[in-house]
Formats: C-alpha cells, sequence, structure tokens
C-alpha cells in the first residue's frame, strides 16, 4: 500500500483510488498528462492501458472480480403440465414463458423444464397452482388456440395393441432343418 494512505482505507484498490482523488484535486498534472499522452502515441496504445500499467506498478495484479450469485428460486416442487399448442402454433420457449407470466404471475426462474412438440407442449410449473389461475390459463388462448392446459399425468398411459395372431414358429430336428411334420400342410 502506498505510504500517504488515508486512514480507513481497507484494500489496495480503495488506497489507490483515495490517492488518485487527493493528487488530482491538488497537484498541477499538465506535464504529467502530456507525458502519457506522449507514452501512448509512440506506442500505439490506448491513455486507458497506460493508466492500468500505473496502477499495475503501484498495487501489483487485482484478483478476478467474483460474480455475484443470482437469488436462487426457493426449492419447490414441479408438476408437469400438458397445453394443447406447439410448432404448429408457432409457439417458441420465449413466447410461452411470456404468456405464462403475464397470465399466472409466475416466477420465470420457477417455469421448468419446457419441451415443444408438433401440437402439444409440456411444461413443469410450480407445485400448488391456485385453482383459480389454473381454470383461467385453461381458457388462455395463443394465436387462436386454447391452451387447455391438464396435469400431463392426466394423460391415461398409452396401451400396446395385442397382438391378434400368435406367430408361428417353425420346429427344425437336430440337424438345424425343418422338417416336413412341422411344415404347415400345402392346400
Amino acid at each position: 500500500m502506498p505510504a500517504n494512505t488515508p486512514p480507513g482505507v481497507d484494500t489496495p484498490t480503495d488506497a489507490l483510488e483515495a490517492q488518485l482523488l487527493a493528487t488530482l484535486r491538488s497537484h498541477d498534472l499538465t506535464r504529467h498528462r502530456a507525458l502519457i499522452s506522449q507514452i501512448a502515441a509512440q506506442h500505439r496504445i490506448s491513455i486507458l492501458d497506460c493508466a492500468a500499467a500505473l496502477a499495475h506498478a503501484l498495487i501489483g495484479p487485482l484478483a478476478a472480480p467474483v460474480a455475484p450469485t443470482p437469488p436462487q428460486p426457493p426449492a419447490i416442487g414441479l408438476i408437469r403440465y400438458r397445453l394443447e399448442v406447439g410448432h404448429k402454433q408457432h409457439l417458441t420457449e420465449e413466447a410461452l414463458i411470456v404468456l405464462l407470466i403475464e397470465e399466472s404471475g409466475v416466477d420465470p426462474r420457477l417455469i421448468g423444464p419446457i419441451h415443444i412438440h408438433a401440437h402439444h407442449t409440456l411444461v413443469a410449473l410450480p407445485d400448488g397452482m391456485p385453482g383459480e389461475i389454473f381454470q383461467h390459463l385453461k381458457t388462455v388462448q395463443f394465436n387462436d388456440c386454447p391452451l387447455r392446459i391438464k396435469r400431463a399425468d392426466d394423460d391415461p398411459p398409452l396401451k400396446r395393441p395385442r397382438r391378434s395372431k400368435r406367430r408361428k414358429t417353425r420346429r427344425t430336428n437336430e440337424t438345424g432343418l425343418a422338417t416336413s411334420a412341422n411344415l404347415p400342410a400345402k392346400s
């Protein structure tokens, strides 16, 4: 830290800032400005780069700034819903998020995964959606198509169609060849 650091300054950057402001207020810097301008022109660098190099020379390297962490949404359960609009109705993820925010007031950070298909969309929304909002979303339209929102688990599971006939198997003898006794009779 510089020797003439004012009392109450905690970090080297605070000290540098205080020293710069004190110097700007109390000294004529005309010759220093001319010197920095000459160095910048001679080496084809910006005056800002010159100032940064001087700051580095005075206080050393600076630690990378720590990005503030965005506030996390509260941990709540999500329920998967099915909407009867999709790509065919020109639905995009952004349009759906805006629609849900405007119509239900849901916090955008609480909207879970969105899967848009041709004729429907699956979206995860916070558990505990009030009934009146759910009923309202059933009537909301996107590009003149009603959302018809419903819980995705309300859909009955798809059943496989039963095979009507059992497959006939061919029996083989010890040599691996089909025997005439197992072949269907010719008509």
